[in-house]
């Protein structure tokens, strides 16, 4: 039985591989502005990096991470800002930032302060996989699989899955610019 992040990721993993466009979530985003619906559009920016990093298109998947992020706590609401932090922090440890580590103190701190509600589990996994991510780059493989098996989500174990296999690649010559 497919959760509602599981359905979402299926979408966005067939359409990728159809060569589609996968900007599943700009519709309601697109919305959320026009009517101010603010944690309508946090819920569709929260959502859409998942499927901009599968796509491979890390300069929205950030840009839409900021704006939940930058959202929720504007409209005090920090428990819906821990997963595009999370997501930031990942991006960061992905381009191999040595600040992505320290990204994710903030993370545990409105962890540990608010309660996430069905943001908990997703907020988990993509910590787990920063700190993979962040194990990787410093070559401590044994702390990197002890990470990635801490994954429970099954949409982000796969994306997980085909990030490993890029980063073996070189992530198919993309590279991440620092910003």
């Amino acid at each position: 039985d497919l959760g509602p992040l599981d359905r979402h990721g299926a979408l966005v993993l067939v359409d990728a591989a159809a060569g589609e466009d996968t900007d599943i979530d700009d519709g309601a985003g697109d919305a959320g502005r026009l009517f101010g619906a603010v944690l309508g559009m946090v819920s569709a920016l929260s959502r859409l990096p998942f499927a901009q990093l599968g796509a491979g298109r890390w300069d929205q998947a950030r840009a839409c991470a900021n704006e939940a992020a930058d959202l929720a706590r504007g409209v005090g609401q920090p428990s819906l800002a821990a997963l595009p932090l999370a997501l930031l922090a990942l991006m960061a440890a992905m381009r191999g930032e040595p600040a992505a580590a320290a990204r994710l103190e903030e993370i545990e701190h409105v962890q540990a302060k608010h309660p996430l509600g069905v943001l908990a589990a997703p907020t988990a996994d993509v910590l787990a996989w920063t700190r993979a991510t962040v194990a990787m780059n410093d070559h401590d493989i044994d702390g990197a699989l002890h990470q990635f098996s801490r994954l429970t989500v099954p949409m982000i174990q796969r994306l997980a899955a085909i990030d490993r296999g890029l980063s073996k690649t070189g992530r198919n010559g993309r590279t991440f610019e620092k910003t």
